[in-house]
């Protein structure tokens, strides 16, 4: 492949002595792996045995070709202590080098020098090797440094390239350290890069560090090359593992747009090799007799020298791809820096520039609430809010069995019974409320008479134990919505204020008051909810009747063993018939009783003599005649209680098919009769009551659930979210006095002399110069 243009490196690493990388992803190539195979690597480049020992920062190595060896060595320092950017960028020149084989120990000193910016340089270059490693920091809080030593080396045999040789994978040890090592690389190796992942194969490819961070920010291998480093010494497992390396090389195993290289790099130029063989031989020779490697295509694929001109190649054409976008990022982001610059100038008006940014942040806040803020996530931790309220709700539905306690109730049984709604409910979740149960729970409330206002306090108390936990999860309600509301606030105010921050300390301060305001409104209108739901009551009397009717259907599937319920129960009495239907003909009473046919009825009818004298009698005599039940609880009539909970209105379909059967029976002769006398025919259960008072509970919950989980979740949006929304602008107006003859006085002193404004504007001002000298050092080369 072609060379990189000279022109173009000198470009780049102009760029990067002026600190653009800051500002710009310049493309670059990077050096990744442990210390090993990376020294052998850079030792065959340079030509050099560098003995470059574990580095804890990074090094940038700028080769060019040229007729004569020399190299100059500089430090850049890009950071503070701290790890703030610096600017401009410190440059440390170590001077100029002729003698390679003093290379070695003077990237050393330079390494050294990194972490001890203290020592004069004269002092660093008197000091022995020995003390050297010693004052090399190896404690995690101070083992790595951002900033680079810069090797610029040219020589007849080098090819025009810059590369980065990160810090080494196994600088440290620790697992504290290896963290930071992981978040520095991966930090250095995204964006515009070309990552030369080393693969020592002494080790297993799954687990190697290089290629797997690599992979973390280039999941695809669209960056990443793979650079196979044969090991220095003859393995065993190298020879009985061919395939699985050739596969690795060829991509069977993994996918690089750009490939895999294997090297087995030379330590200096004479081409001396470390493999062990006992032989001297150049790279190029190795890999055309050494099988597997001997007998495969692709011979580009072998070998430092084909890998560096690929690389060279591919720099090049990232090079001329950016330099175009450079140039107008780059006077995008003047134009934007001036920009800043004339937005934190001292302000002329300052109500009119307090009133525009309290104008801002409002109307940020307002998106926000609609989900219109692209970078806010409000809205959608509200609806979840919301849906955890609701379903900590529907998680207080009584579950109750129509079975003993010892009936062993299969788990499947409790979550049929729990269910029944917007969600299932799970056996662990609910807590099962048996047949004995409730009559124990009746008979609380009764002594040897069943009344209806027994019945309904024992309705009443039930109806009360499933609403405890709902104040409680109101309340959890508010404190999250308060907080996602409090974190969006504080978040944008950061945002609009971040160059007065004085002016944003008062407004996070006043920001409580306003808060609280709106929170204790808003309680005291989940309180009023909350009290209302704790006195029952509701007007949906057709809706309550139809979803008791069908839990009640449920229990007694489940009493029957429908749903895998015990079947052990003793046989319902029968109600007494009233006196009136042993009267009647034989045959019309068992039609009545359902025994009969339509026409059986009808030849009966003749027979029937039924006056409305004795319809008289009949309904006095039914009505005073008590029905009794198996348990010895007396019944005043059967019709259910009327309370506010309990009263069930007539269901229109119900009464037609009442009157169906009246009139029928009419036109058969048999006059008088009402709604009563049919309801007598009724096969009773043992346990009805107690089914009965179940099913009214469980209906009214669902009323009382739909209810609940709309009111609490619309106050909230209504009285908090959005009320904190729309009094944000007027009450930081009120506060800041504005539009009283004070604001101008109270205004400006939040602008006057604010030293967070002081740094940006400095900072600012070194970012435009930063990039006035990017530009010039482009125009310097044309371009």
């Amino acid at each position: 492949m072609q060379s990189t243009s000279p022109q173009l490196i000198q470009v780049i690493n102009k760029l990067r002595d002026t600190g653009a990388q800051s500002d710009f992803d310049i493309p670059r190539i990077v050096l990744l792996g442990a210390s090993a195979e990376k020294s052998r690597i850079i030792s065959s480049i340079l030509g050099v045995d560098v003995q470059r020992g574990k580095q804890s920062c990074t090094f940038e190595y700028r080769l060019a070709r040229s007729s004569a060896w020399k190299c100059r060595i500089t430090i850049r320092r890009e950071f503070d202590d701290d790890n703030e950017p610096l600017y401009p960028v410190s440059i440390t020149d170590f001077g100029e080098i002729s003698d390679d084989s003093t290379l070695g120990p003077a990237m050393k000193r330079a390494h050294f020098h990194i972490f001890h910016p203290e020592c004069s340089l004269d002092k660093v270059m008197k000091v022995s090797m020995s003390e050297l490693d010693k004052n090399i920091p190896t404690k995690a809080v101070h083992c790595l440094s951002r900033n680079v030593v810069c090797i610029e080396l040219e020589g007849p045999e080098l090819v025009d390239l810059t590369f980065f040789d990160l810090v080494d994978l196994d600088a440290q040890d620790g697992f504290e350290t290896q963290l930071t090592i992981k978040e520095l690389v991966l930090s250095q190796i995204k964006g515009n890069c070309l990552i030369i992942a080393t693969i020592p194969m002494a080790g297993v490819f799954g687990s190697l560090k290089a290629l797997n961070l690599a992979q973390q920010v280039d999941p695809k291998g669209v960056n990443t090359i793979g650079a196979m480093v044969i090991p220095p010494e003859p393995l065993n497992h190298v020879q009985t593992n061919q395939k699985f390396w050739v596969d690795i090389f060829e991509g069977r195993s993994n996918t690089l747009e750009h490939g895999f290289y294997c090297l087995n790099p030379m330590i200096n130029s004479q081409g001396l090799s470390t493999s062990g063989f006992g032989m001297a031989r150049d790279e190029r020779s190795y890999f055309a007799i050494t099988a597997p490697w001997s007998d495969m295509p692709n011979r580009d694929r072998f070998g430092m020298k084909n890998m560096l001109n690929a690389l060279s190649g591919l720099l090049n054409q990232r090079i001329n791809k950016s330099l175009s976008l450079l140039r107008v990022t780059a006077s995008q982001y003047l134009n934007k820096c001036n920009q800043q610059l004339l937005e934190i100038s001292d302000v002329n008006e300052p109500t009119t520039y307090m009133l525009s940014l309290l104008s801002h942040l409002s109307g940020e806040v307002q998106q926000a609430i609609h989900g219109t803020l692209p970078s806010s996530s409000l809205l959608q931790e509200m609806n979840e809010l919301y849906s955890e309220f609701k379903s900590s709700i529907w998680k207080t539905a009584p579950t109750f069995v129509p079975l003993p306690r010892s009936a062993n109730v299969d788990p499947d049984v409790i979550c049929y019974l729990a269910g029944g709604g917007d969600e299932e409910i799970s056996a662990e979740d609910s807590t099962p409320f048996y047949l004995d149960d409730m009559q124990k729970h009746i008979r609380r409330f009764t002594s040897s008479e069943l009344s209806e206002h027994a019945l309904h306090q024992a309705k009443l108390s039930l109806i009360a134990s499933f609403q405890t936990s709902w104040a409680e999860a109101a309340s959890d309600c508010l404190e999250k919505a308060i907080t996602s509301v409090t974190k969006l606030l504080i978040e944008r105010i950061q945002v609009n204020f971040t160059d007065h921050e004085v002016l944003a300390e008062q407004l996070r301060y006043w920001l409580a008051e306003l808060i609280t305001h709106h929170l204790e409104i808003c309680s005291r209108h989940v309180e009023t909810v909350l009290e209302v739901e704790f006195t029952p009551f509701t007007q949906h009397q057709q809706d309550l009747k139809k979803n008791s009717r069908l839990w009640q259907t449920k229990y007694k599937e489940v009493l029957k063993g429908g749903r895998g319920g015990s079947t052990a129960r003793s046989t319902p009495a029968l109600t007494p018939l009233p006196q009136f239907l042993s009267r009647l003909p034989s045959n019309i009473s068992e039609a009545m009783k359902g025994n009969l046919s339509a026409s059986q009825l009808q030849k009966g009818r003749a027979r029937a003599s039924f006056s409305a004298r004795d319809d008289t009698k009949s309904q006095t005599s039914c009505a005073s005649t008590p029905l009794v039940r198996p348990s010895g609880i007396l019944l005043e009539n059967d019709d259910p209680p009327r309370s506010e909970v309990g009263s069930l209105i007539d269901d229109p379909e119900y009464e037609r098919d009442f009157q169906d059967v009246l009139e029928a029976l009419s036109r058969l002769g048999y006059t008088g009769l009402k709604k009563e006398h049919l309801e007598v025919l009724r096969q009773r259960d043992e346990y009805e009551q107690e089914l009965k008072l179940m099913a009214d509970i469980r209906a009214y919950f669902q009323i009382a659930y739909q209810r609940v989980v709309d009111y609490i979740p619309s106050l909230v949006n209504l009285k908090l979210v959005k009320a904190i929304g729309d009094d944000l602008l007027p009450f930081f107006a009120e506060k800041l006095a504005l539009g009283k003859a004070a604001a101008e006085e109270s205004c400006a002193k939040y602008f006057a002399g604010d030293p967070d404004t002081a740094s940006k504007r400095e900072e600012l001002i070194s970012r435009r110069n930063r990039l006035e000298n990017f530009q010039v050092e482009l125009l310097k080369f044309g371009l």
